[in-house]
């Protein structure tokens, strides 16, 4: 019983924490050959490996926050 209890106070209290967790910005587009782009990608290496085998280049997503530059 104690356990519920325990639960359920952290549960009523989880809405009033600050944890930010929505992500930042994505910088990078990968454009495969021939089937799409996807600009989910936060840093070039993520986007070179989605693009690695399949074929495809990695790209500063123009979407992207104005006056921010991507790291590589």
């Amino acid at each position: 019983m104690r356990n519920v209890i325990f639960i359920a106070a952290m549960l009523a209290v989880l809405p009033f924490t600050s944890i930010d967790a929505h992500a930042q910005y994505a910088s990078w587009c990968a454009y495969y050959t021939g089937k799409g782009t996807n600009c989910g990608f936060h840093s070039y290496d993520q986007c070179r490996a989605a693009v690695s085998g399949v074929g495809g280049t990695c790209s500063p997503n123009p979407s992207a926050a104005v006056g921010r530059r991507p790291r590589y």
